[in-house]
């Protein structure tokens, strides 16, 4: 709560320091919490302060983000706090983003973090990203040791028609305790009713360890599954943003186990390019990659969270 006072303080000043200066000032907040079938929760809330570099552009911006971290598990319990510095620049149509977080969590120290994203669309409407992210390892073994991953992604989309779009996810994974690990996500995405923002899709995901079999995260020998979904997805003027839905099933194969998995979500968010900003969000995901705790049986494995964040200029 102190952490959360401090972060008031400094976008109190921020304000106070700009408010007749005709800097477009928002402050922003953030919250996260989820809970597994291992009983394992992890609960972040953060505020925060920033400014747009254009009163007419709200895609480049700078600010400063202090997040409040708890983590509990049987036999477990830490707290911790993250400062985050963010800024986002766009170069005609691609867009840059880059943050950096000093980490401060009481069961092993402290992190350095961040992470680097390049955006943007080629010709023959081909979008294209590039990132980077190093981030913790959130379950119990690894927040008491500080493990954490830094992970290389490449991640492109076409659409073949109006209706039609395939994308595709290839990246690897490098984490502290020299595990490293392979991926490759591919989803399809077909638009059955445009004016009802209805589609069907089906989406494949594969990854293997090179240490397949730790105690600290879920590291199995490799993993696959193949889900088929729907989604709708509809604008709703009163709120001023979209309402979209989506309910998936499918199979998981983890170390040669074969399990049913499904996942749903139902989310709220604001129009893009708009100086004020919401998204809430809640969800459920059977598979055992959704998380990092350490399922007996993959199929057993669930992991349900809620989240929102929110942005609120001064201008």
């Amino acid at each position: 709560m102190k952490q959360i006072k401090f972060a008031a303080l400094i976008l109190t000043a921020s304000i106070a320091n700009t408010a007749n200066a005709e800097v477009p000032v928002f402050a922003l907040g953030e919250y996260l919490r989820s809970t597994d079938s291992g009983d394992f929760t992890a609960r972040s809330i953060a505020a925060g302060a920033g400014f747009y570099t254009s009163a007419d552009n709200f895609t480049d911006k700078v600010a400063y983000r202090r997040k409040q971290l708890d983590y509990a598990g049987p036999g477990f319990a830490t707290e911790g706090s993250a400062d985050t510095f963010l800024a986002s620049k766009s170069f005609g149509a691609f867009k840059a983003d880059g943050e950096i977080t000093r980490a401060r969590v009481d069961s092993f120290g402290t992190r350095t973090l961040g992470a680097f994203q390049l955006a943007g669309q080629l010709p023959g409407a081909v979008n294209l990203e590039a990132r980077f992210e190093k981030d913790l390892v959130e379950s119990a073994p690894s927040l008491t040791q500080g493990v954490t991953y830094s992970a290389y992604t490449l991640a492109a989309d076409k659409e073949l028609t109006p209706r039609f779009v395939i994308a595709g996810v290839a990246g690897r994974l490098d984490f502290s305790d020299n595990n490293k690990r392979d991926l490759f996500r591919l989803k399809a995405n077909y638009v059955v009713v445009e004016d009802m923002g209805l589609s069907l899709y089906a989406k494949a995901r594969h990854y293997s360890d090179s240490r397949p079999g730790g105690l600290l995260y879920f590291s199995p020998d490799s993993y696959n599954d193949y889900l088929g979904g729907i989604r709708i997805r509809r604008r709703v003027g009163e709120l001023r943003g979209m309402v979209s839905a989506y309910i998936e099933a499918g199979r998981q194969k983890a170390n040669g186990v074969s399990s049913p998995v499904r996942g749903w979500q139902e989310r709220m968010e604001s129009f893009p390019n708009k100086p004020w900003h919401y998204d809430v969000a809640i969800g459920l995901q059977t598979s055992a990659e959704a998380g990092t705790s350490l399922p007996s049986v993959p199929g057993d494995y669930q992991y349900k969270y809620v989240r929102a964040s929110v942005v609120y200029p001064f201008f």
